[in-house]
């Protein structure tokens, strides 16, 4: 054992599996200065070769001084001042949920009893998809002229943003929610198995700041003049700032204002004008981060003039228009030498025809020019003329990810 080292470990003992965990055999070794200090000792070896540790050092300064007073032959006198000390420490925390075990050894090491154990540990699986190919993005509440339209539009944001498919969107809207859930898993009102669910939270790689500005949505009355008839028109305007940060280093990433108008007349199934408002700035904000890291792509044709892309959901709209774009060489800055993207060349233009949860079919558009064959892997981006779509955009722009096989994750535009 090193001199200052503390081992704080917790330890559930198991009688059965824990519901959603992988059961992961693993030898543990460890030593102590009697039987159950060297099992203490295995079973966190066990748990760390698992999950990890968590190691904190920390450094305690206590200082001592000490006043010489010397007289030389002379009868001059001097004062010496001797002082400082200092003491350091290591915590080292392993937190798992071990099943069962066996102990397979029992000797002795240095004075000390030594023992092998065979463990089963249980590591917990969230349900649905791996996040690890995805990108973390965490959505803060938005700032508002009040509460209500802050969160109207934060919900409509995260709602689009998790249709889209290609974040795991963390909420932290509802922490007292999360906070109140997590202690009852680690009290004694759940079965002990729960308790593979602690410590299970994903920390965001990107952070989505945002403000509404600007928020004002109504029905007005119209009468035209010549024939006396009425017309209720939604009318609207509404402004979002916003920004994407690195919460590891709180860089600024990317920046934009997204500014929406609403202008059409009023039907019986609409929702309220605020909502509506609402559904359309989340709609911009949703279209420009994902076309921006990840625009669509045309993932399957056939000979009937059918094209599929890979985006469904909210998302898209039938009718939507879309340019789509084939991909040539990757252009670089010549300051930076940072990565622009890939030249773009128009090649048609396509309408969603139909909108599945997870994908959209697509034909394209007759007369439309170019009118050249859409090939898979082509990408499309919105027209502007599409309402609540992004602005139009020119080839060789330096939003189309670019992936990272090797590292098994992609790159994004702003890194």
């Amino acid at each position: 054992m090193l001199p200052g080292l503390v081992l704080m470990t917790a330890l559930c003992l198991l009688a059965f599996g824990t519901v959603g965990a992988e059961s992961i055999t693993i030898t543990g070794k460890g030593t102590g200065k009697d039987r159950e200090a060297a099992v203490q000792s295995a079973l966190q070896d066990a748990l760390r070769q698992v999950n990890g540790l968590n190691m904190v050092a920390t450094q305690k300064t206590r200082r001592d001084s000490v006043q010489l007073s010397v007289t030389d032959p002379k009868g001059d006198s001097s004062t010496v001042k001797l002082e400082a000390n200092s003491q350091s420490s290591t915590t080292i925390d392993t937190k798992g949920v071990i099943s069962s075990y066996q102990i397979e050894d029992v000797g002795s090491e240095n004075g000390l009893v030594a023992v092998t154990i065979r463990a089963v540990v249980e590591r917990y699986s969230a349900p649905g998809i791996s996040t690890d190919s995805r990108r973390k993005l965490a959505v803060m509440p938005f700032g508002a002229p009040s509460d209500d339209i802050g969160r109207k539009v934060t919900q409509q944001a995260v709602s689009q943003l998790v249709q889209s498919r290609r974040f795991a969107v963390l909420d932290r809207e509802n922490d007292a929610a999360y906070v109140a859930e997590a202690s009852r898993w680690a009290s004694n009102l759940t079965r002990v198995q729960e308790k593979a669910k602690l410590a299970q939270q994903l920390g965001a790689d990107y952070l989505l700041v945002a403000t509404v500005s600007s928020f004002d949505a109504k029905v007005q009355t119209q009468t035209l003049a010549l024939t006396g008839e009425s017309k209720r028109i939604v009318s609207g305007y509404g402004v979002l700032q916003y920004r994407v940060l690195v919460p590891a280093t709180m860089q600024v990433k990317w920046a934009a204002d997204i500014a929406v108008t609403l202008d059409r007349p009023a039907e019986a199934a609409d929702s309220a004008p605020e909502d509506m408002l609402a559904a359309e700035l989340a709609g911009r904000l949703n279209t420009e981060i994902v076309e921006s890291i990840y625009p669509l792509q045309v993932i399957s044709t056939d000979a009937s003039g059918q094209i599929v892309i890979n985006q469904g959901g909210a998302s898209v709209r039938e009718g939507s228009r879309y340019a789509v774009y084939t991909t040539g060489k990757t252009l670089y800055d010549p300051y930076t030498k940072e990565s622009l993207g890939k030249e773009e060349v128009r090649v048609a233009t396509l309408e969603i025809v139909e909108v599945k949860p997870k994908y959209a079919v697509a034909r394209v558009v007759p007369g439309a020019e170019p009118a050249a064959a859409v090939p898979v892997g082509a990408i499309c981006r919105s027209l502007p003329d599409d309402g609540g779509a992004a602005q139009a955009r020119q080839g060789g722009k330096a939003d189309l990810v670019e992936r990272n096989e090797a590292g098994g994750g992609v790159k994004l535009p702003f890194d």
